[in-house]
């Protein structure tokens, strides 16, 4: 690049990128003039900028996020299977495991489950009086063994549900043989008014 001096025209050949990106104030060596001389037109403008650095917290790291959430997710489905399995399972696992049955009972679980080859029958209620409701069925056993008899409840409820009074009441006899039916009847004094359903189930020993 050829730089010439504007006060005495002395002429001297510069190397453009001394010059810098927007120029630089020069001097003549011949007359000591100063001025500011531009870079060529036709040389590249270029702009430094510096690196920015940017610190996510860890609680918002995404990788670190999802693994927590994952991780949560996983402890809270184990604990459901485990709680699930040793409910649902009592009576599998009580009979594999005597030992642990006084521990079902201290939590008040009870372990021995109704078969489902006991049946509630034929269930009738009448009112001999309107305060009072007696409520007739049969047991049934279509199983091929014979099964001890659980408790039953009695629930009187609502049109939509909502339960109003129940009781339980036991039966005859401690077990029923394969094949045969047993009746029961009970009574309740002073019905609540407004009940619509009634409901005869098996309540575990």
């Amino acid at each position: 690049m050829i730089l010439t001096c504007p006060a005495c025209g002395t002429r001297y050949s510069a190397d453009p990128a001394s010059l810098g990106p927007f120029g630089r104030k020069v001097r003549c060596a011949k007359c000591d003039q100063t001025w500011m001389q531009a870079p060529p037109a036709d040389m590249p403008r270029h702009l430094e900028v510096p690196p920015v650095s940017l610190t996510v917290p860890d609680e918002y790291r995404p990788g670190r996020s999802i693994f927590r959430f994952s991780g949560a997710a996983l402890l809270i489905l184990a604990l459901l299977l485990v709680v699930g399995g040793g409910y649902f399972g009592r009576g599998w696992i009580v009979g594999r495991w005597p030992a642990l049955k006084p521990y079902y009972e201290l939590a008040g679980i009870s372990t021995e489950l109704v078969s489902a080859d006991l049946r509630i029958e034929n269930l009738v209620y009448t009112r001999p009086i309107p305060s009072d409701l007696v409520i007739q069925g049969n047991v049934v056993n279509h199983g091929k063994q014979s099964q001890p008899l659980p408790t039953l409840r009695a629930i009187l409820a609502t049109d939509n549900g909502k339960p109003l009074l129940q009781w339980d009441f036991s039966l005859d006899r401690s077990s029923l043989p394969a094949g045969e039916a047993l009746a029961f009847q009970t009574t309740i004094r002073n019905t609540p008014p407004g009940f619509k359903r009634l409901q005869i189930a098996f309540v575990p020993r």
